[in-house]
């Protein structure tokens, strides 16, 4: 780091082997439990940006858990593609700590998280009306490959 103040840094960085996230745009907001920063991949995009020094395949570490807006289906079905065309189908079957790799460009990426399974009807907690098929818990990046 070569400077911070308040909620801002600035890092040094040098070398092209290297990845950073700039952005998590989620409809359903961002929020954080226990240390751990999370979000909820509903009907709607969830778009991440990411910056790299060179191109390769970023690996992030994440944990995945069922949301309650599909409650009677033990798998989820999501759609990871990029700005650079990439697309890839995913079927979530084993919950819990997992890693998810994504080719990325050198300079900026956006990556785009939908899910694919429709909420079943009437599922929703009375007290949060968001759909919520899918939690991403703790993203971190693990390598850039």
């Amino acid at each position: 780091m070569a400077w911070s103040e308040g909620p801002y840094a600035l890092y040094k960085i040098s070398g092209r082997n290297w990845v950073a996230l700039a952005d998590i745009r989620n409809p359903n907001g961002l929020e954080r439990a226990d240390g751990e920063e999370f979000f909820w991949v509903g009907n709607n995009e969830t778009v991440i940006e990411a910056i790299a020094g060179r191109a390769g395949t970023m690996v992030w570490g994440i944990k995945l858990y069922p949301g309650p807006s599909l409650p009677h289906q033990d798998f989820r079905n999501i759609l990871i593609s990029t700005s650079m065309g990439y697309r890839e189908e995913k079927c979530i079957k084993n919950w819990g700590a997992s890693t998810i790799s994504v080719p990325v460009t050198a300079g900026q990426t956006r990556i785009i998280i939908s899910a694919l399974d429709p909420p079943a009807p009437q599922s929703q907690p009375a007290a949060d009306p968001r759909i919520m098929l899918l939690q991403l818990r703790g993203l971190k990046i693990l390598e850039l490959r």
